[in-house]
């Protein structure tokens, strides 16, 4: 290989250049690299802390809606006070024993054989918010909320509307990340 000359026959600076110029090149790769992973980690995780959030506080007023109602209506059935609470929140629910995990009752006659898809085998259906978003699940899909209700557990499955993360053909990061 000739080196590169300059006009008084000396080796030219330019030819020093281009191993720089590739370390260089490759240093903003990395970097940009690294900031892009790190900012769609972050959207991801803001999405998942949205979505927690938003299902959370509807969930909150689903409940609110029955305790509302049970204080209404005191000679209301659990039974019956959890069938108008299912239908004005439109929202499917079940109400489950005290202390086994056994629906004793239900609005939608999917959700004790979905039980298990969503908890799993193992598990005590805890009381709080389980995510639980998946084609699988279909219009089951969305937050799982217990809370005492009536001497009972109330379950109230609070729907996330596929549109609302992307479709399940065309999904978002956050709803591919919820899916799974």
């Amino acid at each position: 290989e000739i080196p590169e000359l300059d006009i008084r026959g000396t080796r030219s600076a330019a030819s020093g250049a281009k191993p720089i110029f590739f370390r260089f090149m490759l240093l903003v790769l990395v970097v940009n690299t690294i900031f892009g992973l790190g900012l769609v980690l972050f959207d991801i995780n803001d999405s998942v802390r949205q979505v927690r959030e938003s299902l959370s506080y509807t969930g909150e007023q689903v409940f609110g809606t029955c305790s509302r109602l049970r204080t209404l209506h005191p000679n209301y059935t659990p039974e019956k006070l959890l069938a108008r609470c299912a239908n004005l929140a439109d929202t499917p629910m079940a109400l489950l024993h005290r202390e086994r995990d056994e629906v004793l009752h239900q609005t939608s006659p999917t959700i004790a054989k979905t039980l298990r898809k969503v908890y799993g085998t193992n598990k005590r259906i805890p009381r709080g918010v389980h995510v639980a978003i998946s084609a699988e699940l279909g219009d089951l899909s969305g937050a799982w909320i217990t809370h005492p209700f009536a001497g009972h557990r109330l379950l109230a499955v609070v729907r996330r509307a596929p549109e609302d993360l992307g479709t399940f053909q065309y999904m978002t990061i956050g709803a591919g990340v919820l899916a799974m």
